[in-house]
């Protein structure tokens, strides 16, 4: 007797419309066949549907076979490919790799946030757009040391490649981990559309300058509140010291 086509309703968040039979996906917290747990999967099947995330993490390799994966909550890492469009929602974020690592896209992707881990000049996060890589309104890059590296001066890591950039006035820049007091690190393109960030020493003539296609954000790591207010002790005693002293009158 043939099976009727299985059919759960309209899509809600935490379920299921499925059209097709289910994809395989590669195993993860289970057996070969298992949907990842963090997400919800929408019109199932890995040739004609999407993968939509709300919350938590899923790994690049478990969604390699869907034409689109969308993350609007949660996290995307791992390494490897996903062959469509990647979206990443404002409460999304983008993580590549297992610290570090690469993720590839071969359609286009848009950017809520962006996190890239560093372990040296070597070991390092990187995206790959074959397509656009689009930024949107609050979008945020994040560099993140790992592993206790401290970044020496004239650092320079490619961690975007893409076809084309949009967006690039959206983005604001942090910093998670120890820099040395006193460096910077400035974010530019290289080229039409790889973006870099390089760090350097106060005084330092390691910044990108003339290659450098567009500079998108120079700036100092801010120094710890008390190495600030010595600073600014320091100021007052040397002005307070060179201020004329009036005569005072002998009576």
């Amino acid at each position: 007797m043939p099976k009727a086509p299985l059919s759960v309703g309209t899509p809600t968040e935490g379920s299921a419309d499925v059209h097709a039979p289910l994809p395989v996906l590669a195993p993860r917290n289970g057996p070969a066949g298992n949907i990842p747990s963090a997400g919800d999967l929408i019109n199932g099947s890995s040739g004609s549907g999407g993968y939509t995330q709300n919350s938590g993490e899923t790994d690049v390799g478990d969604v390699a076979g869907y034409p689109q994966v969308d993350i609007e909550g949660g996290s995307l890492g791992g390494n490897g490919s996903i062959p469509g469009d990647v979206i990443i929602g404002p409460g999304g974020v983008m993580s590549p790799g297992n610290s570090p690592g690469e993720i590839q896209v071969g359609g286009n992707a848009q950017y809520g946030n962006l996190k890239i881990e560093i372990a040296g000049p070597t070991a390092h996060d990187v995206v790959d757009v074959a397509g656009t890589a689009k930024f949107v309104a609050k979008s945020t890059v994040t560099f993140k040391f790992i592993y206790d590296y401290v970044p020496v001066d004239g650092l320079d890591v490619e961690f975007l490649r893409a076809g084309a950039l949009e967006g690039l006035d959206y983005i604001t820049y942090a910093i998670a981990g120890t820099l040395p007091v006193g460096f910077h690190y400035q974010v530019y393109v290289d080229g039409e559309s790889d973006m870099h960030v390089r760090f350097y020493a106060n005084g330092s003539t390691s910044r990108p300058g003339e290659y450098a296609h567009q500079i998108l954000y120079d700036g100092q790591v801010p120094e710890p509140p008390s190495t600030a207010l010595a600073l600014l002790g320091l100021t007052l005693l040397g002005w307070q010291l060179r201020r004329p002293r009036r005569p005072v009158p002998i009576t």
